[in-house]
C-alpha cells in the first residue's frame, strides 16, 4: 500500500512538498499506517503532493507528477501521484485526503475507485450499520487548526472491490478507539 505524504510513518519525513520540513522523521505511525501494518500491509512508498496540499501535484522537493500515459496532462488533484502509482500497478491500493476533488479528480481522470468518505461526524457505515469516522490521527496538513474545511482520508484502488475490501478491514479495526475524530 501507498499513503500520500501526509501520513505519518515512522523514521521517515512528512514533508508535504516543504523543503523547511525535510529532515524531520516522524516519531511514530499515523494510526491509519499502524492499523495497515497491523492487518499485515505492507507500506511500499509515501506518494507526492503539492504544497500547501492544494490542486496539481508540484513541489520543489520531489518536483511535478505527470500523467503516466500522456505527459502534457496532469492525473489531477493532491494525490495525483498516488493515482499514478495505481494506474501504473505499483500500488494495490492507496490512501489519499480529499476536500474539494483530491480523491475523486485523480480517481476520474486515471480510471480508479475512489471514495471520499464524508467529514467529522458520520463517515464509514459498518457492517453492523453503525456509521464511523475517519483515521485522520497523525496526517499533517499545511493549514493546522483550519477547520471549517476539514479534509478526510479515503481509499483509492483499481477496482471498487479493493475499495469495499480495505474499507472494510479497516472499519474492522475499530480506528475509533485510537482516533476519536
Amino acid at each position: 500500500m501507498t499513503p500520500k505524504d501526509q501520513s505519518d510513518i515512522q523514521g521517515y519525513d512528512c514533508t508535504l512538498g516543504y523543503v523547511g520540513r525535510a529532515c524531520m522523521p516522524a516519531a511514530q505511525d499515523s494510526v491509519l499506517v499502524s492499523l495497515l501494518k497491523q492487518m499485515g500491509a505492507v507500506i511500499i512508498a509515501k506518494s507526492n503532493l503539492p504544497q500547501s496540499i492544494m490542486c496539481e501535484t508540484e513541489n520543489p522537493m520531489w518536483g511535478l507528477t505527470i500523467h503516466p500515459k500522456n505527459p502534457d496532462s496532469t492525473p489531477g488533484g493532491s494525490p495525483s501521484r498516488e493515482g499514478a502509482l495505481l494506474f501504473l500497478c505499483s500500488s494495490v491500493v492507496g490512501w489519499g485526503t480529499d476536500i474539494g476533488g483530491s480523491i475523486r479528480i485523480p480517481s476520474h481522470m486515471l480510471g480508479l475507485s475512489g471514495l471520499k468518505p464524508s467529514s467529522t461526524t458520520t463517515v464509514l457505515l459498518s457492517a453492523d450499520g453503525t456509521d464511523r469516522p475517519p483515521v485522520s490521527h497523525g496526517v499533517t496538513v499545511s493549514t493546522e487548526g483550519q477547520e471549517h474545511v476539514p479534509s478526510v482520508v479515503g481509499p483509492m484502488a483499481g477496482s471498487l472491490g479493493s475499495i469495499i475490501s480495505a474499507t472494510n478491514a479497516v472499519i474492522a479495526a475499530t480506528p475509533w478507539n485510537l482516533d476519536p475524530k
